[in-house]
């Protein structure tokens, strides 16, 4: 069993990439709907809460703050009216209806796609030479126990 276990994980050092539960992609993807929240005096209104409410929804649909430029982004999925609701600490309260009579479709020719592994060529390396290390440093414990002890089994 001591053995099984010693060569899972000599494996598991020597070959690092396997032992990765997954990686991350990601899209850049055009289209979806763009809010832009500004005040009386053209002043974005900067970080301000924001919900939206699909047609035929209880719950929200999607919520957040709008960016320093007083942006908010959506991609809808069904088509009808949304009900956008933007609001700061002060008191200012922007609704508007949004909507939708045809479901946004991805353009898939403009869709990137960049893979990314979570352990750099470095932490590889490094891995790889720990395993070596590893290896030899049990090979020549085992061999100084063994000449130690001659009679003793380890």
């Amino acid at each position: 069993m001591k053995v099984n276990i010693f060569v899972l994980l000599i494996l598991c050092c020597l070959f690092p990439s396997l032992t990765i539960a997954h990686g991350v992609t990601g899209n850049i993807d055009a289209g979806g709907v763009v809010i832009t929240a500004l005040f009386s005096d053209g002043e974005p209104m900067s970080y301000a809460e924001t919900e939206i409410m699909a047609p035929d929804s209880k719950l929200p649909f999607s919520s957040g703050w709008t960016d320093r430029n007083g942006r908010f982004c959506f991609y809808p999925d069904v088509q009808g009216s949304y009900k956008v609701t933007v609001k700061d600490e002060m008191g200012h309260r922007l609704e508007l209806n949004v909507p939708i009579t045809d479901t946004l479709k991805y353009k898939k020719d403009i869709k990137k796609t960049s893979e990314s592994s979570n352990v750099s060529y470095l932490e590889k390396a490094f891995l790889g030479l720990s395993a070596i290390f590893f290896v030899f440093g049990f090979a020549f414990w085992k061999s100084a126990t063994k000449a130690k002890n001659p009679g003793h089994k380890v």
